[in-house]
């Protein structure tokens, strides 16, 4: 009967014990608990004051990234291709008008005329900054043939005297960055050959299609979008 006793008396102990253990690990995790919400204001406000930049950072951090962006396009509109195939097509379509000149030799000084340019624009092409060097660039005929144009030709067996005769005998034709126009005669309008959103605009410098603008009365008149894209 003792041993009984003994034994009941053990078990109460024992669940005392488990009671106690119990109470004292829920105390050890509010302690915890506790710990933490004293110390996570701080911690809070520490994250939100490493999130929160200043204005000008923040400003700073977008204006690079978007030159970082321009850059990049910059980079891959380096090729001058789109600008360089609408002034070639332009020029041989005005060659193919006149009849005198055939598909086959058009297509001859397509090629020498595309690759002429491409040599010629090769360390003169700055895509971040289409109107530098807008006038090395421009190919004119002034009463006097383009050079270029000129030397091409030579390739199909055009003499300046025909070239003359197919040609306009006042034209410019700009050769830019994102953008190529033409103008035929001094009065003339200036239209637009192709066109596609620059990278961005640079307002210090007027290249020299702006610059006859300018000395016009009333500008937006003369300009006049023929083919965009």
């Amino acid at each position: 009967m003792k041993g009984h006793v003994n034994r009941l008396a053990d078990r109460k102990v024992t669940g005392k014990n488990k009671v106690n253990i119990k109470v004292d690990n829920m105390n050890q995790i509010s302690v915890r608990k506790k710990a933490r919400l004293r110390e996570s204001p701080g911690r809070a406000e520490g994250r939100r004051s490493e999130k929160r930049l200043p204005g000008h950072a923040v400003q700073s951090e977008t204006v690079q990234a978007r030159d970082r962006s321009q850059t990049r396009r910059a980079e891959r509109r380096a090729d001058m291709l789109p600008e360089i195939a609408a002034a070639v097509g332009f020029l041989s379509s005005l060659l193919r008008t006149r009849g005198c000149v055939n598909e086959q030799r058009l297509q001859v000084f397509r090629g020498a005329l595309q690759a002429a340019l491409t040599e010629h624009y090769k360390h003169h092409w700055f895509p971040e900054k289409p109107s530098k060097g807008s006038g090395y660039r421009c190919i004119r005929i002034n009463h006097k043939m383009d050079p270029i144009i000129s030397k091409v030709a030579s390739q199909i067996g055009l003499s300046q005297p025909q070239l003359h005769r197919l040609l306009p005998s006042e034209l410019t034709l700009w050769v830019d960055p994102y953008e190529v126009s033409y103008r035929i005669g001094e009065d003339g309008s200036i239209c637009v050959l192709y066109q596609e959103a620059p990278v961005a605009t640079s307002y210090g410098l007027l290249t020299c299609k702006n610059q006859m603008i300018l000395g016009r009365s009333s500008p937006s008149k003369n300009y006049i979008m023929a083919v965009s894209s």
